[in-house]
């Protein structure tokens, strides 16, 4: 019975910290994502911020920001894109800026048909999406089902009893 209860604590937080996952555009409160945009069919903007590892002084603390906004902007072509872009093959840096704070990117990615492309990987993120929302209802009802049957009273074999 323990293990039961433990069991369905365990997948409460899970799905409770589940909920909470986006594709947050926030690092430590400061805003990452500044905007993001088709410029034509075939080239995507993103404009990014990327604030320097704490603790480091000079080229280092603004290497480190510059690092973090391409990383950045990687992630956010990632999530738009999926696998369709290669985003150090695809995209270039059009405009970065430093300052004392954090680094600003200004990237391109650049492609043929790229605004097909994300159409595509906006189906293919729904689909998953899907098949794992029917994937989470089968296996609440299999854990229904589990718990229904752990909770119905058992049959005692008169014969057995003596």
């Amino acid at each position: 019975m323990i293990k039961i209860k433990l069991f369905s604590f365990l997948i409460f937080l899970a799905v409770l910290l589940s909920c909470s996952s986006t594709t947050d555009q926030n690092v430590m409160g400061l805003p990452v994502l500044v905007k993001e945009g088709f410029i034509s069919n075939n080239e995507y903007e993103i404009v990014c911020m990327g604030y320097p590892k704490e603790g480091l002084t000079g080229p280092q603390r603004e290497e480190s920001a510059k690092r973090a906004a391409i990383l950045n902007a990687y992630y956010f072509s990632n999530e738009r894109f999926g696998a369709f872009v290669s985003p150090d093959k695809d995209g270039r840096i059009a405009n970065m800026t430093v300052r004392d704070e954090y680094c600003e990117l200004r990237y391109i990615i650049k492609k043929d048909n790229l605004k097909n492309l994300k159409k595509a990987n906006d189906s293919r993120k729904a689909e998953e999406a899907k098949k794992a929302d029917e994937a989470k209802k089968l296996e609440e009802a299999r854990k229904a089902e589990e718990a229904k049957k752990a909770d119905e009273p058992k049959e005692i074999d008169e014969a057995t009893k003596e």
